[in-house]
């Protein structure tokens, strides 16, 4: 059973605002690809002597409103195949041909998420609350400031990921701010 939809009603500002409670913050460790950016992270990303090291052998790939998520998997492949001495690779003529055997393919099975269909039907219906958003960033405040770290130290090795990156901390710039100085603004 869904915590969100189950305990919270389906109601993301329910869950959002939650996020200001123990009890919120354990919900959200209970959804286990919720967890926060360094959970993913290899163990030995805190043991490196230097960011330059840590950022070396790495690439984030930044999933973000108007940016295209395939373009920088492209240029995350054809990275990685220069800095490993493969042979020449093309990675937008491998996904494209990849692509089209795909359609090809009459019964091919489109996964979805769960919650796909529950959200189209609230969709538009509700936003998030001030204090929902002020404490999704409290909670997420170190997986930003991470952010703002990876975006200094060179860890976007293609401008595709640089330019969402500062995208995602441009556009919740305030509300950082507003959450580092404890400036709740909560209705």
């Amino acid at each position: 059973p869904s915590i969100i939809f189950q305990k919270y009603n389906s109601n993301p500002n329910q869950f959002a605002e939650a996020l200001c409670t123990e009890d919120g913050k354990n919900d959200m460790k209970a959804i286990q690809h919720m967890d926060h950016f360094t959970a993913w992270l290899p163990d030995n990303h805190r043991r490196v002597r230097s960011w330059k090291e840590a950022v070396d052998n790495f690439s984030p790939l930044v999933l973000e409103e108007g940016y295209d998520f395939g373009e920088q998997i492209d240029d995350a492949v054809e990275w990685m195949h220069s800095i490993y001495n493969f042979s020449k690779f093309d990675a937008r003529k491998q996904r494209v041909q990849c692509h089209q055997i795909q359609q090809g393919q009459e019964n091919a099975k489109v996964q979805r998420h769960a919650s796909t269909d529950h959200h189209k039907a609230i969709k538009g219906e509700s936003r998030l609350t001030t204090k929902g958003k002020w404490c999704l960033a409290h909670y997420f405040l170190q997986d930003y400031e991470l952010f703002g770290e990876l975006l200094s130290h060179g860890a976007c090795k293609f401008e595709s990921c640089r330019q969402a990156l500062e995208s995602i901390l441009d556009r919740r710039r305030d509300l950082l701010h507003k959450v580092k100085k404890r400036s709740y603004g909560i209705e």
